[in-house]
């Protein structure tokens, strides 16, 4: 119900009518959000950040389930982490700018909702070989008797639910291919654009792969 009311209130914005050049130069943002991505020089990730983001940018990644924790942060600083992470263990990102939706609701504020995949692969060098990724899977299962905070039956849900989600997919290729939802809250500051929110998730199907027992995370 809070995710229904959360879309509810940002389709309620009223949406401007825009220019093409105001379109464009929202999409030229884009391609240089892209471009840190193609090119992946963390050496140049503080300029990056800088110049396209505020100082207080919102950042939700793929990982984090409370604020303040993995890829759930705010500030510029913080910025030049998670990006810097990404570049380098990720893989490729490509964004489909093309079909960006982009919606400008104030003469300072934009919205950009845009599907893109990230591919991690042997050949693009983000990715492992089959037998590399059913070998890790062997040495997580070795470990798991020396884990004090498990319980057997733990061990033994954590073994099946690992080997098998390592057989499923490695049945599947080693060329890893997932859809990403990328949203982004922009604003206008001296006539340029820059993020002041953004918003990274994989689509679900069935159950979600955390869990809250009360206060306890749960993973597997």
């Amino acid at each position: 119900m809070k995710r229904a009311l959360f879309f509810l209130f940002i389709y309620a914005l009223p949406v401007l009518v825009f220019s093409q050049q105001e379109r464009t130069d929202i999409l030229n943002f884009l391609e240089e959000f892209q471009d840190g991505y193609n090119l992946r020089d963390t050496s140049k990730v503080k300029e990056w950040t800088h110049r396209l983001m505020t100082d207080d940018v919102y950042i939700i990644g793929t990982n984090g389930v409370y604020p303040n924790t993995g890829e759930w942060q705010k500030g510029i600083k913080k910025a030049e982490v998670l990006f810097s992470n990404d570049w380098t263990r990720w893989g490729v990102l490509e964004a489909d700018i093309e079909n960006a939706d982009i919606q400008i609701v104030s003469d300072d504020v934009a919205i950009v909702a845009m599907f893109a995949t990230v591919t991690k692969s042997v050949e693009n060098g983000y990715g492992r070989s089959n037998k590399a990724n059913m070998e890790r899977c062997i040495q997580r299962l070795a470990s798991l008797s020396n884990d004090t905070t498990k319980s057997a039956e733990q061990k033994l849900y954590t073994a099946i639910w690992d080997a098998g989600m390592v057989l499923k997919q490695t049945e599947l290729g080693e060329t890893f291919v997932w859809p990403v939802r990328i949203s982004m809250v922009l604003v206008k500051k001296e006539n340029k654009w820059e993020m002041v929110q953004t918003h990274y998730s994989y689509p679900m199907a069935g159950y979600p792969p955390v869990r809250l027992i009360g206060n306890e995370i749960i993973t597997y």
